[in-house]
This record gives structure tokens, sequence and C-alpha cells, in this order.
């Protein structure tokens, strides 16, 4: 008698979906070297603010990124705003210690050259923390 045995292969597909996390080490205006690779890096490998949402625009789901404090980002001509199209976090390093004064916030400088951000089809956008300012509705360009 011949015995037959029957295997059953189970594969599971997961499409979770994972959140990345970005920290800006640079406070140039550059652009990311290759959106959605998963790798915040300009040109040069530095994580700019621009870089970090490009990225995280690239990839699918919430993501965050975070500013150190202390510092400050200039919203630069000719990239103009930041554009998120993707749910983010945008926050301050360290969210748990205090905030003593406008100083040690991170500044997002629009410059008066564009409004600083543009929100488009983000599910949703959590910003906390930052100082922003000189954003212009009404763009030189």
């Amino acid at each position: 008698m011949i015995k037959r045995t029957t295997f059953m292969l189970l594969i599971l597909i997961s499409n979770s979906v994972f959140s990345a996390v970005f920290i800006a080490n640079s406070s140039l205006d550059s652009v990311d070297n290759n959106p959605g690779n998963g790798v915040c890096a300009d040109i040069n490998g530095r994580c700019s603010l621009r870089a970090a949402i490009q990225e995280t625009n690239a990839l699918v789901g919430a993501d965050t990124v975070i500013l150190p404090r202390f510092s400050t980002y200039n919203i630069l001509f000719p990239y103009g705003e930041l554009s998120i199209t993707d749910s983010l976090t945008l926050r301050i390093a360290d969210p748990g210690l205090p905030i003593t004064s406008i100083a040690d916030m991170p500044v997002i400088d629009g410059k008066n050259v564009d409004r600083v951000f543009h929100i488009t089809g983000a599910a949703d956008v959590t910003i906390f923390g930052l100082f922003i300012t000189n954003g212009n509705a009404l763009p030189l360009n």
C-alpha cells in the first residue's frame, strides 16, 4: 500500500505599513537624493528637513520627522514651500523635556519667499513644538 502525504503550505502576506522616523541633521535646504528608498539623504548624505519630508511623502503610511532643539531651517528659493502629501508628525526632539523659551524650539523660517507648508492629500499632519515664522501666502516667484 502506498501512503500519500499531502502538505499544505500556508503563506501569510502582510500588508502592514511600517512608519519611518527621520532625524534632520542638516539645516541646509536640500532635496532628497532618492525619495522612496527609505533613507533620508541629500547629495552629501545629510538629512535636511526638506529631504526628510520628501522621503516621508514617498513612503506609505504615517511617518515622523524630528528636529533637534536650538536649530533653524530656512526655506529658500528656488525650492519654496515644504509640500506634505502623506500623514506626518513633525516634532521637536525630546518632546517630554520642557520648552523653557522659544529659543529651545526648532525654527522653520519661510524667509517671506513662500508659505512654509503646503499640505495636500495628507490624512493626518501633526506639528508639535516648532516655531514657524515668515511664511508668505503670496509667493515672490
